[in-house]
């Protein structure tokens, strides 16, 4: 740059400048550029990837706009497009309160058609997929504790849309959302479970799971002992309630 001029926590503004790479110069050259300087965080645009998908056609991926709604959670609002008419909507928001709480969560949303609409090859599908991991600081809450991991979708999302082998691969999808409560000898556990068998099609919940124990208690002992136990001092009891409601279905339905 021939000439910058720096305005702390606010922004640089330069004449023109032109792109330099281990000392050699490029022909790449701005009449003038401005720039961001601040120190907090700020909303903005996310550029696309460009390219060609070998089914749906030349494409621009992931652009979107970032929000930075505060110092705990921001969200990111993303699409996909492509030549042969396919689209994707993505929404994906962390957060995280220090001493608390901290997660992810995602929403996606695809609609892929392959092939040309007078072929009787082609094809339609519309896939969504959702994920949500949570987790609580121990120091959050001494006596109860919730946590979340979520990821279930349709079959074929992860087989048209995502770009890691990992998730191409997978046979299942799995979700927990978790609830336990234990106080002095009082304790409670609820669950939400989900499993997904991606080759059979196949959903089992579990909504919800249940379960309330009592520890061992003496109810005929005095507060104040004196001398010998007696025989019926030395009863104990303890108590455990169980409930599951589970339903099976197939994901067409």
């Amino acid at each position: 740059m021939s000439k910058l001029k720096v305005i702390p926590d606010n922004k640089i503004v330069s004449g023109p400048a032109y792109l330099v790479v281990e000392d050699v110069p490029t022909p790449i050259a701005v009449p003038f550029g401005i720039f961001p300087n601040k120190p907090d965080r700020k909303s903005g645009i996310l550029i696309p990837a460009y390219g060609e998908a070998q089914r749906l056609g030349f494409y621009l991926r992931n652009g979107g706009y970032y929000f930075a709604i505060s110092d705990h959670v921001d969200l990111k609002l993303r699409g996909d497009i492509y030549s042969k008419g396919s689209w994707g909507l993505k929404t994906t928001s962390t957060y995280k309160k220090r001493y608390h709480y901290s997660g992810t969560f995602d929403i996606n949303y695809a609609r892929n058609r392959t092939g040309n609409k007078e072929d009787l090859d082609f094809k339609e599908t519309r896939d969504f997929m959702i994920r949500w991991d949570h987790a609580q600081d121990p120091k959050a809450r001494p006596y109860g504790k919730f946590s979340a991991k979520v990821d279930a979708g349709t079959k074929t999302f992860l087989e048209n849309n995502s770009y890691n082998s990992q998730d191409y691969l997978k046979n299942s999808l799995n979700s927990a959302i978790t609830y336990s409560w234990k106080k002095k000898k009082y304790s409670f556990t609820t669950n939400l479970r989900h499993d997904q068998n991606l080759q059979t099609r196949k959903i089992d919940f579990s909504l919800p799971e249940a379960a309330f124990g009592v520890d061992r208690f003496f109810p005929f002992r005095k507060k104040e002992r004196a001398g010998k136990l007696k025989l019926y001092e030395e009863i104990g009891l303890s108590y455990n309630f169980n409930a599951k409601n589970r339903l099976s279905v197939y994901d067409s339905t």
